[in-house]
């Protein structure tokens, strides 16, 4: 069973899906483009004769090549038939210019036959994007640099698949060092601007808190100060840039304003009431994006902010029954082993009933256990002993969750992020 929280970020990730123009596949145009085997911009010429079990037959003529494995020349017609036309198929009236990809059905044999994809509703400029994009071969750092200058391109499918190449390295270290060495004036801008799509102001704000002065540190805490009514997706992305301006002084006000705040207050300082008068509840999602911005910082930038400061935040947000058993998976990983007993005596209680809360606690127990003990006598450490014994308690009063936990245990040790400092 997931938890309320885990569903609660699901759907929210769901809605608020960043509709720029890009494609729901994880392969970026320059992806395709090295993976198929013909590539072409072609117009649509006759408009799609369709039956229900022969689909849709489309015919386009080739306007330009990008790419053929076999001489393919321009004013080629190709005709190809789909059968189910998807919420991100290009559009096809008569006349639009399609992106098209082509896969032999036999690639060692470049005589067979060529099987059409329609990719994306095509244009000049889209069609230069793709010539001149630099490999998927080449090193990240230059290949960064070329896509930065089409972030916010005037054709959304352009934006968003240079967008696309940055999202899928994650914030791995060629991501940080092309960040370091920006300059900060476009991506105030971009930062500021309400119309930049929040999806990508995330990696504009902790770009600028890689390269931004102190005055940008202020900039991102307005705009956290500022809570949505709505989920924004992003917003966690503020938060690290500011976090990586700010310091230990950020942390303190995240734990002011984020991390324990109970209550929605109004500019004024004061609880924001709803139609019948009560307080409103902080937003779980912002509540959320805080302890995610911890994470960012824990994982990625580890030498900002020590993590025994981290894990005073992150301890926070244990009693919040919306998050707990995030937080205690990740206070796992982090190996804060200080909450041990305190989660012993919490187990079933009021806001710790919930199945995923229960799970997370005896993994706990169960990473406590064994990653105190990695490369030592566990007998000889109290905690080693004390997690065996909340282990052995908890086996006789929930056997069910005992077992589940041990069958699907996750072995941190194993996460190539989590470090033992």
């Amino acid at each position: 069973m997931l938890s309320k929280s885990l569903l609660t970020v699901l759907l929210l990730a769901a809605v608020g899906r960043d509709v720029s123009g890009e494609s729901y596949s994880d392969y970026t145009f320059k992806g395709w483009v090295e993976w198929s085997d013909t590539v072409v911009i072609a117009r649509r010429v006759k408009p799609a004769k369709s039956s229900p079990k022969s689909g849709q037959s489309v015919t386009c003529e080739v306007i330009q090549v990008i790419k053929a494995d076999r001489p393919i020349k321009r004013g080629t017609k190709i005709t190809y038939t789909h059968f189910k036309r998807r919420p991100w198929r290009p559009q096809m009236a008569t006349g639009a210019l399609l992106l098209l990809l082509g896969d032999r059905e036999n690639r060692d044999d470049k005589k067979s036959s060529l099987s059409w994809e329609p990719h994306a509703n095509a244009s000049a400029g889209l069609a230069k994007y793709i010539r001149e994009a630099p490999s998927t071969r080449i090193p990240e750092a230059k290949r960064l640099s070329y896509f930065f200058r089409f972030l916010e391109h005037a054709e959304p499918p352009i934006a968003a698949d240079a967008f696309k190449e940055f999202e899928q390295l994650h914030l791995w270290k060629p991501v940080i060092a092309f960040g370091r060495t920006l300059k900060p004036v476009q991506l105030r801008r971009w930062v500021d601007d309400p119309n930049t799509f929040p999806k990508r102001r995330w990696l504009y704000a902790i770009f600028l808190g890689l390269c931004g002065t102190p005055g940008d540190a202020e900039r991102l805490k307005r705009h956290i100060s500022r809570v949505p009514r709505k989920y924004v997706e992003g917003r966690d992305g503020l938060m690290t840039g500011y976090l990586l301006l700010a310091g230990k002084k950020g942390v303190d006000f995240l734990d002011k304003t984020k991390l324990s705040r109970k209550w929605l207050l109004d500019d004024r300082g004061w609880a924001v009431l709803d139609k019948h008068g009560k307080k409103t509840p902080f937003p779980f999602y912002e509540t959320y994006n805080a302890s995610q911005a911890l994470d960012n910082l824990w994982d990625r930038f580890p030498e900002r902010i020590d993590r025994p400061r981290l894990r005073k935040s992150m301890r926070l947000l244990l009693d919040n029954p919306e998050l707990n058993d995030l937080v205690i998976s990740t206070l796992a990983r982090w190996k804060d082993w200080s909450i041990q007993d305190r989660l012993m005596k919490l187990y079933g209680a009021k806001n710790y009933r919930q199945p995923a809360t229960k799970l997370a606690i005896v993994r706990y127990m169960i990473y406590s256990m064994r990653a105190t003990a990695k490369g030592k006598k566990a007998d000889t450490q109290a905690r080693v002993i004390e997690a065996r014994k909340y282990l052995a308690t908890l086996r006789k009063k929930d056997p069910k969750t005992v077992r589940k936990a041990e069958r699907w245990f996750f072995d941190f040790d194993k996460d190539d992020r989590t470090t033992s400092n």
